[in-house]
This record gives structure tokens, sequence and C-alpha cells, in this order.
């Protein structure tokens, strides 16, 4: 597909996630950390890290889904389950088998400059939801009120294989305000 980026199956993808500043060019949440939801999180082999933000600690917390281009929500293929499955990818961490999408969540991301970064793996490429792309569907909650704060989507055509000759790609997103 023309013009849209091109992520690959199984590998880890740096995002950079932008979001809204105010009108003197400040973020409002600059400093704050953030969490990945559950429902999305993964953490590899790691055993200690944090998972949600302490008691009364302001902080965001990242939602996402994968749709396709009718707005669907998506999920892995029975190929893909059956891949990942058969080789123990996820021995460690058996709850997150069938996902469609993982973003890393072992490592301290934290609002800096307006921004943060994330690592994103797909678990399933677009010809085998016989589609022409995705659309990675973002929303930012503040972990205090349960609100949304801002949200984003992008649309991406992901690949199955990625050859050792081409590069992994990182991407910015921009959030809208809200």
């Amino acid at each position: 597909p023309p013009n849209l980026p091109i992520l690959y199956r199984n590998v880890f993808h740096l995002l950079e996630c932008r979001l809204p500043v105010l009108g003197d060019g400040v973020s409002a949440y600059d400093g704050y950390r953030v969490f990945i939801d559950e429902s999305v999180g993964y953490s590899g082999n790691a055993k200690l890290f944090k998972s949600k933000a302490e008691a009364g600690e302001r902080a965001l917390i990242l939602a996402c889904q994968v749709l396709d281009p009718e707005h669907r929500p998506l999920t892995q293929c029975s190929f893909c389950k059956e891949y990942f499955s058969s080789r123990m990818y996820f021995k460690t961490n058996p709850h997150i088998r069938g996902r469609i999408v993982l973003i890393k969540n072992n490592q301290l991301v934290k609002v800096e400059n307006a921004a943060f970064s994330i690592n994103v793996k797909f678990m399933c490429c677009c010809k085998h939801h016989y589609t022409t792309n995705y659309i990675l569907s973002l929303s930012v909650k503040d972990n205090l009120t349960d609100s949304v704060i801002t949200s984003a989507s992008v649309l991406l055509y992901v690949k199955q294989w990625r050859k050792s000759t081409q590069k992994k790609n990182s991407y910015t997103i921009k959030f809208d305000a809200l």
C-alpha cells in the first residue's frame, strides 16, 4: 500500500507518541510515567517491573486496539496462533497468547518534552486478515480519573516477514487534543 508505514510481524518497532501541548508549547503531562494497559502489555522474561502506578501517583495508561479498515476489532489469526504456540513463544506469559499486538511494558516509559516512546510488536500480518491495512487505535487515560485525555489512530501495513536486508523503522504518532 502506498505511503503507509510498513512494519513486520514478530518484530518490535519503536513508536514515538507525541502528546498535544498547551498554548505555551508545554505538555501538561511532562514527567508523568506511562503504564501499558494489561490487555496489550508484554513483559518478556522480566520478573521485576512496575505494571501499575503507586497509590495516589499521577500517571498515564496507554491502551490500544488493532482494527480493520471498517473499524472492526481484529484478533490473531489461527495460523499465527498455532505458529507461536508451537514454538513456545509465550511460555513465561501464557495469558497473552492470541493477542494481535503487544507493547513492551517491562521498562520505564516517561513523558518528556510532550512525548514518550513504546516498543510495539504485531503478532499477525495484514494478508492473514485479507486487508490492505490495519488501523492502530491508541488512547491515553489519566490513571486517577480514568478519563481518556487524548487518542490517535494510524493506518499501517504489517508484512509477515522481514528480510535481513530490510531495516526496522521507527514512527511518530501524533495524538489529538480532546
